[in-house]
């Protein structure tokens, strides 16, 4: 059997086609979760069970990095854009990619949920980025 490697410098992030290509935070540096299951269940009185597909495909996507990150600016600066503008600009699209494998995760819609908590310290803290996704495409996890 063949020795698997993952690598963390091979996970590509971009937003609005501009790829973070340093910056992320110790330990667990993206998150990426659907905001509902895929399926419902219902069971009846008399024990059938019939199972819905709730066709939702949005998502949530956390990006973590260092405080002292050059991307920080640029995801500020993108989500001050959107909420500066009547109607929003924040709309783009996501990738996230693991180039040790197959793990592709895309949106065509993507935006901010708001900006990053700011806290300071002894040494550099993290700065989480909180994405929605409108339509995520998920392959090969």
């Amino acid at each position: 059997m063949a020795t698997k490697i993952y690598n963390a410098d091979e996970v590509s992030f971009s937003f609005s086609g501009v790829p973070c290509t340093s910056g992320w935070a110790d330990g667990e540096f993206c998150k990426i979760e659907q905001n509902e299951d895929a399926f419902t269940i219902v069971v009846g009185t008399d024990g059938e069970v019939a199972r819905s597909k709730t066709n939702n495909k949005t998502a949530r996507v956390t990006l973590t990095l260092l405080q002292t990150s050059d991307y920080n600016k640029v995801l500020s600066t993108i989500h001050e854009a959107d909420k500066a503008t009547a109607g929003g600009t924040g709309v783009f699209p996501l990738l996230v990619k693991d180039n040790n494998g197959l793990a592709t995760f895309a949106a065509k819609n993507a935006w901010i949920v708001k900006a990053a908590d700011v806290t300071y310290d002894r040494g550099a803290t993290a700065r989480e980025w909180v994405f929605e996704c409108g339509d995520l495409l998920r392959i090969a996890d």
